[in-house]
């Protein structure tokens, strides 16, 4: 299962302990709140120096404090890098589920420089409360 596989987990803990402490290290989480529809960035993932590349899966969720209302958004993408510029070699969007209040908020997946772009467009006169959640997978 996708929860097992070794280069996904590091488990910790201590011997004679009851505690078994297991960190994900292959996730980055942001959170961002709008409240016009300017394209805002939730998430900024840098690519890193090491030449090659990267699969993600990430999750979008979206909840409009004005309405009352939610939103879910789910991708997949896959990113190059040479080490000093990224690029964006295509985008996903698997799953958009908005209820009527948010049809006209986006998210969107791009690459600029040597970085992973995740960004909202929220909705004028609406207080809406972003969060995303990416995963990712790195070879070289």
């Amino acid at each position: 299962p996708y929860w097992s596989t070794p280069e996904r987990w590091k488990p910790d803990g201590s011997s004679g302990s009851n505690i078994l402490t297991i960190q994900l290290t292959n996730r980055v989480k942001g959170t961002i709140t709008t409240a016009d529809s300017t394209p805002t960035t939730v998430l900024s993932f840098p690519l890193g120096a090491t030449p090659g590349v990267f699969f993600f899966e990430g999750d979008v969720i979206a909840f409009d404090i004005t309405d009352t209302a939610g939103a879910a958004y789910s991708f997949t993408s896959g990113a190059r890098t040479t080490g000093a510029a990224g690029t964006e070699i295509a985008t996903q969007f698997e799953d958009i589920f908005e209820e009527a209040a948010l049809a006209a908020a986006e998210i969107d997946v791009s690459v600029s420089a040597n970085n992973l772009i995740i960004s909202v467009t929220g909705i004028a006169g609406k207080t809406i409360d972003w969060s995303c959640l990416l995963t990712y997978r790195f070879v070289s």
